[in-house]
């Protein structure tokens, strides 16, 4: 197809330059879904349940999904106290998984910390530093190293571990530990023996917790006393439904003819094409590929995909929308609507954690209802 340049002309006076609606970038959350995955982690595990909301709930919003967990969860965790602050109107237990790493920092927001709130200690000076800040707490988690070596305290220090922090006046809510790689079956049951191991001494009541997301597909015994479930939430693994759907407003739909110029750098038009401009870029967390000519993402325009074209500027990007039958008014759906996210993920060389937590900053989140409790209990 080739568009003259009175069509190029006519395309202004056809379309006009009213969006005809939002000019925000918005991610809608469904928590009805969100309840369901919640509530299919739980038939599968069959232990008490902590739902991860760090990094902003996964991209998710973390207040908004806090409040959707906490009818159904017995704990919530967060990756520090910045994070726990932020859930001011929840009151179950608020794991806070991250180490105590600097000490000035924490006393000098003394202030945040609240009774719900269970800090860890992933290594021994951490104790002296709870000692230090004497935060209105009653309860520690206690991490442990069993092969990641990422954080925690290595197995033969437990035992001294926790006396310590009995001394310290505290009592031991959890060990915890982190499968690094779960998929590989002999080294995930590794992991488990050596956790089962250095934690056989402790008090029953304390309890055990090593399985993240991949509870989903690990035998029953990883399970433990309890699962920490994230990602699995938000609907990643397994028969699960993705929760977010983010789609940006349409600012300019124009023709281009083949060998035009598409955004920065040398990138030029390899067809006639309908251009679709976006009102997204990577500064709302849309990754900015080095070769523009490699692009190999879509964007889902009235159910067609859409491709990128050209490079990601920092507000906006522009798409093929030739055959979708754009008008001004649509939405361009960046992730959901038949945008994958595994598929965003790997045509990102990335993960999906990574895909979800970018979405920040600008994006307005709108939250469905969810369910009644009775109905995912």
């Amino acid at each position: 197809m080739r568009f003259s340049r009175a069509t190029v002309a006519r395309s202004y006076l056809i379309f006009g330059l009213d969006t005809g609606g939002s000019l925000s970038l918005i991610a809608d959350i469904d928590v009805s879904a969100f309840a369901r995955n919640l509530s299919a982690v739980r038939k599968k595990a069959r232990v008490k349940l902590c739902a991860v909301i760090k990094a902003d709930a996964y991209g998710h919003g973390a207040e908004g999904i806090a409040a959707a967990a906490e009818p159904f969860a017995d704990e919530l965790a967060v990756a520090d106290i910045f994070e726990a602050a932020q859930l001011k109107k929840i009151t179950k237990p608020v794991l806070i998984l991250g180490p105590l790493a600097d000490a000035a920092e924490l006393v000098k927001n003394r202030g945040l910390w609240r009774q719900n709130f269970i800090p860890t200690v992933c290594d021994l000076r951490d104790i002296r530093i709870l000692e230090a800040l004497c935060p209105p707490v009653k309860s520690v988690n206690l991490k442990i190293n069993t092969g990641m070596n990422r954080l925690g305290v290595r197995p033969k220090e437990v035992c001294a571990a926790a006396a310590q922090i009995e001394r310290a006046g505290y009592r031991l809510h959890s060990v915890f530990s982190h499968l690094h790689n779960a998929a590989d079956t002999p080294s995930a049951q590794a992991q488990l023996n050596c956790f089962k191991a250095c934690t056989a001494s402790l008090p029953p009541q304390v309890m055990r917790h090593i399985a993240a997301s991949a509870c989903m597909v690990l035998p029953q015994e990883f399970c433990l006393d309890a699962v920490r479930p994230g990602l699995a939430l938000y609907g990643y693994g397994g028969a699960l439904e993705p929760v977010m759907k983010v789609h940006a407003p349409i600012l300019k739909i124009f023709a281009v003819q083949k060998g035009e110029h598409i955004s920065y750098g040398e990138y030029t038009a390899p067809r006639d094409m309908l251009l679709a401009v976006i009102g997204a870029g990577y500064a709302d967390g849309i990754r900015r590929k080095q070769n523009a000519a490699a692009e190999n993402r879509f964007v889902s325009i009235n159910g067609a995909l859409c491709p990128f074209v050209g490079q990601v500027c920092m507000d906006s990007l522009m798409a093929d929308a030739t055959y979708s039958g754009v008008r001004y008014g649509d939405r361009a759906y960046l992730l959901g609507n038949g945008v994958s996210g595994e598929k965003l993920a790997e045509a990102c060389q990335t993960n999906i954690y990574e895909i979800l937590t970018a979405f920040k900053g600008r994006v307005k989140r709108r939250y469905a209802k969810a369910e009644s409790k009775g109905a995912i209990n």
